[in-house]
């Protein structure tokens, strides 16, 4: 519960390479922050920080660069409420242990 409470907290102290962003910028100047998924063709899959996959033409990148930042929002205590902080530490603690 510590590890997912700091988790929340501080999304960018220790993220996981899998959860890396990757900020784009088209060939229009469009600038966009997600994960890349996998690549499809010509086609990147993506996910925007509201866990929506979308694509991208691979032909439409000018730059990529992976950061060490996670897509999640790094004021996660301000958007929510106490509680709704804590149901959602519960929550998450919950599906853990039925994994394990």
């Amino acid at each position: 519960v510590e590890r997912l409470i700091e988790d929340l907290l501080d999304p960018n102290r220790n993220v996981d390479v899998a959860f890396r962003t990757t900020t784009l910028m088209t060939d229009d100047g469009q600038v966009i922050s997600a994960l890349v998924r996998r690549e499809e063709g010509a086609l990147l899959v993506l996910v925007d920080n509201k866990g929506k996959e979308f694509t991208l033409p691979k032909a439409s990148i000018e730059r990529q660069k992976k950061t060490d930042l996670s897509l999640m929002p790094a004021n996660v205590h301000e958007i929510v409420t106490p509680q709704e902080f804590y149901d959602l530490v519960g929550y998450l603690a919950s599906k853990r242990a039925k994994k394990e």
